[in-house]
């Protein structure tokens, strides 16, 4: 997973020369959705430390069910999830034969997700709707790496359905195609449609990829987002204004950190 990502994101950094450019302020008004906002609940970290780690609202109590996309070859996150808080995770990946270990709370579809169903691939929709146990369940939990697919599953699964699930943790990946103009208009409103509905609770790089820097602007290709949804709030949401948060822990130990650009989470560009 690690050359693959690599080879994508050297691949992505020599394209973007021959890329129409987006503007600045197109590009300001992009990282000011990525916000993150105090949502009244401590962070607590789950799956363990580096890569498969993600940083979650402390506002799990209730969620039974959560859908996985993405297996690779640990699952901590999933492993957590059911040994503290008894939750069953559903998870999805065409690219392997099985989780990678044994544990009667993992139940586990051989496909991936995708905009549409046929052969190897399913809809997020379609899935879920094939899971009777989770039909009459509102307050799911989504966490998904997908080497890309997110956009494809965000943008065509409906939003009744996305609000079933109280939090997203979604890894996005090839986050510097916003410097080019012809990405905005898939990504920027895949993010009006995500910050709705919910709050950014934390944002995260993967230290698998350099930033990206274009006209100042400094971008993280692997990006780590927590969503919550805003019915979960309390309070008033305010802007967090200090990061990275004391439990972030870099996702790959040999490769040098990246920090949080602070034009991600500062009033510096706005």
């Amino acid at each position: 997973m690690g050359l693959r990502r690599n080879f994508r994101n050297f691949v992505a950094q020599k394209q973007i020369l021959g890329w129409p450019k987006s503007s600045r302020n197109d590009l300001i008004d992009v990282i000011s959705q990525f916000q993150p906002v105090d949502t009244g609940h401590d962070l607590i970290r789950i799956g363990g430390s580096g890569d498969g780690g993600y940083l979650v609202p402390n506002d799990l109590e209730g969620i039974r069910h959560c859908f996985s996309p993405g297996v690779s070859l640990i699952a901590d996150f999933e492993a957590e999830l059911a040994e503290k808080y008894g939750i069953q995770s559903y998870m999805a990946d065409a690219s392997v034969e099985a989780p990678p270990s044994d544990n009667e709370h993992f139940h586990f579809e051989k496909k991936f997700l995708g905009a549409a169903d046929g052969g190897e691939f399913i809809t997020l929709q379609t899935w879920m709707n094939s899971q009777p146990q989770t039909h009459n369940d509102n307050d799911l939990l989504l966490q998904m790496d997908i080497e890309g697919a997110e956009y494809d599953v965000f943008i065509t699964t409906p939003m009744d359905t996305l609000k079933r699930f109280r939090i997203i943790v979604v890894e996005l990946h090839g986050v510097e195609r916003i410097f080019d103009r012809n990405f905005l208009p898939l990504f920027r409103p895949l993010m009006q449609k995500l910050t709705r509905e919910f709050a950014v609770a934390h944002i995260h790089p993967n230290n698998a990829a350099p930033l990206s820097k274009m006209g100042g602007v400094h971008v993280p290709p692997l990006l780590e987002v927590t969503f919550l949804r805003k019915d979960r709030l309390i309070g008033d949401g305010a802007p967090i204004r200090t990061l990275p948060h004391p439990l972030d822990e870099k996702n790959v130990a040999h490769y040098k950190d990246v920090a949080i650009p602070r034009d991600w989470w500062s009033s510096q560009l706005r």
